[in-house]
């Protein structure tokens, strides 16, 4: 991605959030930088540069997420090397000042979560080969031998436990006929249900669709696969809960690899 000039984007963002060079001068002002009306208009013509906080500040004002790609920054030079951002640095920084102790906590938790997304990682592209595997017929589509009444989906082996768990090695899936007008739209996965931990929503037997999500909202209704063991489970702040009371809520300790394979958007 070429970078891009910093001036120019600055004043093509402004003007986009419909915001005056007067606007952006107080509110920077009111957030303690020095940044008069002659000073916003330098930046912009590329005179001068702001300063990293000042400019975090005037993304934020006009409503830039993405700063990165935004100012066509990839986070490498040239040559392949890292250009790191403010934030990076920050982070750095943070870690130089911490003990041995201190890096050693930041070291084991850094390895962990790089297993775990590799994990998840591995899951997704199981998912994605799987899909590849069940063609020709393209999914979801209707399928002459079964009519036009039904499609067909990739359905997961492993049973999902509304209880303490499926086992299941590897991600296997099977193509599987399913009326039509019962699959919702979006839906890429289906899986049965076992166990009674999700009653009175999700009954032992029942077959839910879902999609292959990793982000999940609080209140959404999950698949996901802890150490290899599936589960279906209703996404919170405290973790992962039954609807049926007489169950406990599921907390994964800081060992266990989660996976989430995706939010169900309904059921057979």
């Amino acid at each position: 991605m070429e970078e891009k000039n910093i001036g120019t984007v600055l004043r093509e963002q402004r003007i986009k959030a419909g915001k005056s060079v007067k606007e952006v001068s107080d509110h920077l002002t009111s957030e303690g930088f020095k940044a008069s009306e002659k000073t916003i208009y330098s930046w912009e013509s590329n005179n001068s540069q702001p300063t990293p906080g000042a400019l975090l500040s005037m993304c934020k004002m006009y409503g830039v997420e993405d700063v990165l790609s935004t100012f066509g920054y990839n986070g490498y030079k040239e040559d392949g090397g890292l250009r790191l951002t403010i934030s990076e640095v920050d982070l750095i920084e943070s870690y130089r000042s911490l003990d041995d102790y201190g890096r050693k906590t930041i070291d084991i938790l850094l390895e962990r979560e790089l297993d775990r997304y590799d994990q998840f990682k591995q899951q997704q592209a199981e998912l994605r080969n799987v899909d590849l595997k069940l063609l020709p017929a393209q999914i979801n589509k209707p399928i002459e031998d079964y009519g036009e009444n039904v499609v067909m989906m990739p359905t997961l082996m492993q049973k999902l436990c509304a209880g303490t768990g499926s086992v299941g090695d590897d991600v296997q899936l099977e193509n599987e006929p399913y009326p039509a007008i019962r699959v919702p739209a979006g839906a890429q996965y289906a899986a049965t249900v076992a166990g009674d931990s999700m009653e009175p929503e999700y009954s032992d037997g029942d077959v839910v669709f879902f999609n292959d999500t990793n982000t999940p909202k609080f209140g959404d209704i999950v698949v996901l696969s802890i150490n290899k063991e599936n589960y279906l489970k209703k996404y919170t702040e405290r973790g992962f809960e039954a609807l049926n009371p007489k169950y406990d809520i599921l907390v994964p300790g800081e060992s266990d690899f989660v996976v989430v394979l995706g939010k169900v958007l309904g059921k057979l």
